[in-house]
């Protein structure tokens, strides 16, 4: 994404920033040193997406357009009928980068893991992590958000 455009939108509103799903850990920290240098100051919370499956990793590498590492497609390549083993590979992949993640509280303030309606997988993964809690606070909680408050005063449909 060109930085000048979403430095817009954060001169806009923009309360943070979700990245796009990566599995590089340098590639997030890389857009981070940029974002900042550039004036971005809000919180970039890195995407992520726990690998289950050999077709889904090529589906979203395909659809959202995220290069696959070659040692991460190597791998999951070689264990391709195996289900089990994938899920397995993919869980303690993420278990990993999010403890990189949360490592550089400099860096990263959190994760979003995108879980594609399986959240049975996040909760194992945050539980591993010890970070679960039954109520998982949401990005927006603030009722008197601006969209919010501007799409419920203003636009309303009569």
């Amino acid at each position: 994404m060109d930085i000048q455009y979403l430095k817009h939108k954060v001169e806009c509103g923009a309360d943070f920033i979700i990245t796009q799903a990566s599995y590089s850990f340098n590639s997030y920290k890389n857009f981070v040193k940029i974002s900042r240098s550039s004036g971005i100051h809000v919180p970039i919370i890195p995407g992520m997406f726990i690998i289950k499956s050999h077709r889904s990793l090529l589906a979203i590498s395909e659809f959202c357009a995220v290069p696959i590492p070659p040692d991460i497609l190597r791998v999951v390549s070689n264990i391709k009928g195996n289900n089990e083993s994938i899920l397995n590979f993919g869980m303690d992949f993420a278990i990993e980068l999010t403890r990189k993640f949360l490592s550089r509280r400099d860096l990263f303030e959190n994760v979003h893991y995108f879980c594609l309606n399986d959240l049975s997988i996040v909760e194992r993964v945050i539980k591993i992590l010890g970070i679960y809690d039954n109520y998982m606070e949401r990005p927006i909680v603030n009722l008197e958000n601006k969209f919010i408050k501007y799409f419920k005063e203003e636009n309303r449909i009569q």
